[in-house]
């Protein structure tokens, strides 16, 4: 507020009366609300000798509240309230609004106070007490003009809002009955304190006091003369009358107490620039009576200084001036009007967000504004963390606007999560859109708080896919490390979830899954990606139909304790372990397991396994893996291109007596044992190095009882490996009653004394490259030895 000039004081030099008229209070500044195109400005209020304060409004509401119930009729209850104009304008403008609504739907007569809490709050101006009880016509919300130096004390009026954003109050309001201060002066913004109650606070007690039923929402709305039959505030049998809520039946505006000052007139003496002396037409305005009507330019912006005169009934020696400002500017307020995010939000979720920008101010709004649409964490009870995790995600970049006071504009964008997993999905977050005038409309708002929407959804970010949350087969899909687009899906039913562990290593975690859920990984490969997915750990903790992860390469565990009909997995690099769990809806359905590399991992299966396929299976360091199976139907190590042979570096265990079908590796089979109860039908292997194959028996037999039971190897071939120069049979045994046919080469025959080879009863035919060739070998004896090599039917 500028300067006032000070009140003409012309000394005469003969003795008079002091003048008649005296100023009680300089005019407040004024603040065009919106959609305002003028105002009226009471000029006699400079001299209202009852105010406490500077032309401040009084505003009475007459109540249906008996204060004596042994009269009769209603001896109405009358709160009288000051309103604090100077202090908070568009916050009184926006009260006086709903006072003086010519609207019957749009003002406070006939509504009901629906809230009252005993040692916090009485709220009404909310609904309307006759017919649906529908909601007063809000106009729009307004800014927040909190300061903690009007605090929320006992007999203070405060308006209220919504819990998701400062500037959302509309008609409702409350008085405070106790000192709320610590409470509401710290929340959401704080709320606004307009006006002091300077009569009937004891009605305001009063109404409190009374029981309460709830009648609109989960409110309990104060009730008199009411009696509830069941004794239930929640059921309304019969439910109350208008006469019986309690409501206010005339919200109305208490002229000022101007004394004595008949005989006055006014004029305006000029209307400047704010804080110059130069003429402006953004303001006019006429003298009428005792008011002074102000008229907006239509679409002009900026602030004056009005100067007024007042001449009293002594005339020119009667005299005084004063000066007020009145500031016509827009105020834009922002407003998520709906975000489409779901509550679960994953990487690569998308969804279009419209943002409502109002003008709460009386000028017209022209420019440019950028939007940007930010997810920022917020604690438990939804509120904002200012020093908490922000992520971009979406942007409108230079949108012209042309909006009027009191009007509004929605723009929509579409934002997306950022495709990048989540370290902290315990973390929860609001959509907030961030409104930044640009180009000429920058600079010219009432206020630099309001440009902020904080009213999206609340969400939590979560590295989910499949069906969760009412979402049914949600992908998801994120840029990995090198650059490669990765997505997850699950089909079927069930959902998964990758969390991210302090190394930054994936742990896949799948749970939910019926017999008929496939889950699927897929990768885009980028110029500088490998086109690999890195795992930890990965649990299938539900049955499942297919695990299609053949792109990914895992350094943990692996569990499929639900069992599964397909397992395709990348690169295995332990110490670590594969386990396959029985798969309940059938015990007798079988698994296919395709691996790539595998190294230093054991594997095991509860269920049948109608095949186990990969690239190779190493032993890196000495621990002895071992590949147990309730039954196998093939065992095949492929080898590569990229590989240097494709050995086979673990035992194999097979524990059912139903037959192996074929066990085939492509390079070395080496320092392990095979051992199955049942048959095995083809074994054909690159080469085989102090390992033992044994069916029906568990160790190199020397007489016929040593074999448990009566099995058969169908046949047995060493096909050598390219490559691979150095012997190929060494130091190994294979032993089943029956072998069919035996077809070995570079056979090393020195063992250091120690027997190897073959041991059956019935061996069909024998062929060694460079050595014998036998069929049909029933009779007992040593059929072919060199050196510690030899071929034995017991």
């Amino acid at each position: 507020m500028t300067p006032r000039p000070s009140p003409a004081r012309l000394e005469p030099l003969e003795a008079r009366i002091a003048p008649a008229i005296v100023l009680q209070h300089p005019l407040p500044d004024l603040v065009a609300g919106p959609g305002k195109t003028g105002a009226v400005v009471d000029l006699s209020e400079m001299f209202d000798i009852a105010a406490t304060s500077p032309n401040r409004t009084i505003v009475e509401f007459v109540t249906n509240f008996d204060t004596d119930a042994n009269t009769p009729g209603i001896q109405a209850g009358v709160i009288r309230m000051e309103l604090l104009d100077d202090l908070v304008p568009l916050t009184v403008q926006n009260f006086l609004t709903y006072v003086n609504s010519k609207n019957a739907k749009g003002d406070y007569d006939n509504t009901f106070f629906h809230r009252a809490e005993t040692n916090f709050v009485l709220q009404g101006g909310g609904f309307n007490s006759e017919g649906t009880r529908d909601h007063v016509t809000t106009g729009l919300e307004l800014h927040n003009e909190f300061s903690p130096t009007r605090s929320n004390l006992r007999g203070t009026i405060t308006m209220a809002k919504t819990g998701l954003s400062p500037n959302t109050a509309t008609s409702e309001f409350f008085f405070n009955v106790a000192d709320n201060s610590a409470n509401l002066d710290n929340q959401n913004g704080g709320f606004t304190v307009f006006g002091n109650v300077t009569q009937g606070m004891d009605i305001v007690d009063a109404i409190v006091a009374l029981p309460r039923q709830r009648i609109i929402g989960s409110f309990l709305a104060p009730v008199q003369n009411y009696v509830d039959p069941d004794n239930n505030t929640a059921t309304l049998n019969p439910v109350p009358t208008a006469d019986q809520i309690i409501r206010i039946t005339d919200a109305r505006v208490v002229p000022p107490n101007v004394g004595n000052t008949t005989g006055i007139t006014y004029s305006i003496q000029n209307i400047f620039q704010a804080g110059t002396t130069t003429a402006s037409t953004l303001v006019t305005g006429k003298i009428q009576g005792a008011s002074v009507n102000l008229a907006y330019k239509p679409g002009a912006t900026g602030a004056v200084d009005v100067v007024v005169k007042a001449v009293g009934p002594d005339g020119p020696l009667d005299t005084i001036s004063d000066s007020f400002r009145v500031t016509v500017q827009p105020n834009l307020i922002a407003s998520i009007g709906s975000d489409g995010l779901a509550g679960f939000l994953t990487a690569g979720d998308a969804a279009t967000a419209t943002v409502k920008i109002s003008n709460s101010g009386g000028g017209a709004a022209r420019g440019t504004v950028d939007v940007r649409f930010i997810l920022q964490e917020i604690n438990t009870s939804g509120d904002l963390l200012p020093a908490g995790a922000k992520i971009q995600v979406g942007a409108i970049d230079d949108r012209a606007i042309v909006i009027n006071g009191g009007g509004a504009v929605t723009l929509a964008a579409r934002v997306q999560m950022p495709t990048a997993l989540v370290l902290d999905p315990s973390k929860l977050y609001r959509l907030v859109a961030e409104v930044q005038p640009s180009n000429a409309l920058a600079g010219q708002e009432l206020f630099s708080d309001d440009n902020v929407a904080l009213n999206g959804n609340g969400h939590q970010i979560v590295n989910r896919f499949g069906a969760f949350n009412t979402r049914t087969n949600v992908p998801l899909t994120y840029i990995d490390a090198d650059g490669d687009r990765v997505t997850f899906t699950l089909t079927g039913g069930g959902f998964g979830a990758l969390t991210v562990d302090g190394a930054g290593k994936l742990d896949l975690n799948v749970s939910g899954t019926t017999a008929t859920s496939n889950l699927i990984a897929r990768v885009t490969k980028a110029a500088t990606g490998d086109g690999r997915i890195d795992l930890n750990d990965i649990n299938l903790g539900s049955v499942l139909n297919a695990a299609a992860l053949g792109l990914a390469d895992v350094d943990g565990f692996v569990a499929a304790s639900g069992g599964l009909r397909s397992l395709q997995l990348g690169d295995l690099t332990g110490p670590g372990s594969l386990v396959v769990g029985a798969f309940l809806p059938s015990s007798a359905t079988s698994a296919t397991i395709n691996l790539r590399r595998v190294s230093d991992y054991d594997f095991e299966s509860l269920m049948p396994v109608a095949s186990l396929t990969a690239i190779e299976w190493l032993d890196t360091g000495g621990l002895d893996e071992t590949l147990s199976f309730h039954s196998l139907g093939r065992l095949n190590i492929t080898g590569a291109k990229n590989v240097a042979r494709g050995d086979l570096q673990a035992n194999v265990n097979v524990t059912s007596s139903a037959a192996v079908a074929s066990i085939t590796v492509a390079g070395l089979f080496q320092n392990s044992t095979v051992t199955t109860i049942g048959n095995i039908g083809a074994i054909a292997l690159g080469g085989i190095h102090s390992s033992n194959i044994f069916a029906g028996t568990s160790a190199r037999p020397t007489v016929l009882g040593d074999f448990v039971d009566d099995r058969t190897i169908s046949s047995f071939v060493i096909r050598g490996v390219a490559g691979f120069t150095g012997d190929l049979f060494v130091d190994s045994q294979v032993a089943a009653q029956t072998i069919g046919a035996i077809g070995v080469q570079k056979v090393a025959p020195a063992n250091g004394g120690t027997a190897f080879g073959f041991v059956a009863d019935v061996i069909r035919s024998y062929n060694r490259v460079g050595g014998a060739r036998l069929a049909n070998l029933a009779a007992p004896g040593a059929l072919d030895v060199a050196t510690d090599y030899r071929v034995t039917v017991l």
